[in-house]
């Protein structure tokens, strides 16, 4: 009731499903209470059973909020499009919530949402903005700023929480390698700011803030990945 585009009724964009999630645990961390931290668990849950699916291929832009699938997967939602950013996100969202709570509970899952990301086509150390091209646009030929900044953030919480030898080193390559992409290639000196991607030279102030929000660390001090580069 009361959604003025029609469209946007039942649906939860990936994105805002992975900012619930993060409200939810630090409010528990914050108050204490219990509900809060299962609210974020739910929806976790639900994302973990849809990446376990032998169908999954990344989590779409959209899904339903008012029906799932029997064995408990989300039901994608008005825009099928798979983009990395929102899985970068759920990622995020999972280590936050395990990080808050003090558990393991969805590090693997996070863990598997990197490796998934990692395995994107890429071009001198960034991402693709998907792993396939629709008639919308070639998302395998675009290298968006804001998702690669969303993989330096990932990343570096990746290799801090991967005990798996291998895995840990495919983080920190990734991360370095991102890293590079992004002052190579996405920076630009003259104004002192990134581009929104790989040719394409308009700027825009959110990728600026999530770099600076990615090259941090936990105490607001540089990442230690970052400190001698």
């Amino acid at each position: 009731e009361g959604i003025a585009d029609e469209q946007l009724k039942n649906q939860a964009a990936a994105y805002d499903l992975a900012g619930y999630v993060m409200a939810f645990s630090l409010y528990g961390k914050m108050t204490g209470e219990q509900k809060y931290f299962d609210y974020a668990a739910r929806i976790l849950r639900a994302a973990q059973r849809t990446a376990r699916g032998s169908e999954f291929d990344g989590f779409a832009n959209y899904y339903r909020t008012d029906r799932i699938e029997r064995q408990g997967e989300m039901v994608s939602g008005t825009e099928t499009i798979v983009h990395a950013g929102p899985n970068i996100w759920l990622a995020m969202a999972a280590l936050q919530y395990d990080h808050l709570r003090g558990t393991k509970d969805f590090r693997d899952f996070a863990i598997s949402l990197g490796e998934w990301v990692a395995k994107l086509p890429s071009q001198d150390g960034g991402i693709a903005m998907g792993p396939k091209d629709d008639w919308r646009a070639g998302w395998t030929r675009i290298f968006s700023t804001e998702h690669n900044a969303d993989w330096l953030a990932l990343t570096g919480m990746l290799q801090e929480v991967a005990t798996d030898a291998e895995k840990k080193q495919l983080f920190e390559k990734e991360h370095e390698q991102v890293y590079d992409w992004l002052m190579k290639v996405a920076f630009d000196p003259a104004v002192g700011g990134f581009k929104r991607g790989a040719n394409d030279s308009k700027r825009a102030l959110d990728t600026v803030t999530f770099f600076i929000l990615a090259a941090m660390g936990k105490e607001g001090e540089l990442n230690p990945s970052l400190a001698q580069r």
